[in-house]
């Protein structure tokens, strides 16, 4: 399964192997390099990011798309960005320098989308593992 970036298209499932969207014709192959393969938070309208696994060339990533054009979320997104490039720590997801980028998406008009694409760090996530174990303090 491949995931269309276009946060507004109306069914964004798409088949493996697929280059384009089915539904609105967007490319699936995303900066030349990325596919959406699933996506790692319920896809919400009422968000200002979307959280996808996605594949580069084999290797499993993950990428977080900024769909608001807001400019302080955009500093604040490029902060994080520039931020994740210049720590260097097993418990952080590390990026590449190339890793952060915007995708212009046709039916979006004018609306650029901020990628930033960062390590995949296996292993359970603190809301999974909060909800198998007892509570912690701060």
């Amino acid at each position: 399964m491949n995931y269309c970036i276009n946060f507004k298209c109306e069914k964004r499932e798409n088949p493996e192997n697929t280059q384009f969207c089915q539904s609105c014709g967007t490319p699936l192959l995303i900066n030349e390099r990325y596919r959406l393969l699933k996506h790692l938070r319920s896809l919400d309208a009422r968000t200002s990011t979307e959280i996808f696994e996605v594949d580069d060339s084999g290797t499993r990533k993950v990428m977080k798309i900024l769909k608001e054009n807001n400019p302080q979320l955009i500093g604040m997104f490029d902060r994080e960005a520039f931020t994740l490039r210049l720590l260097n720590h097993p418990g952080i997801p590390k990026v590449e320098w190339d890793g952060y980028f915007t995708v212009s998406v046709n039916s979006l008009g004018n609306q650029k989308l901020h990628c930033l694409v960062m390590e995949k760090i296996e292993g359970e996530n603190l809301e999974h593992w909060l909800a198998k174990n007892v509570y912690i303090s701060e």
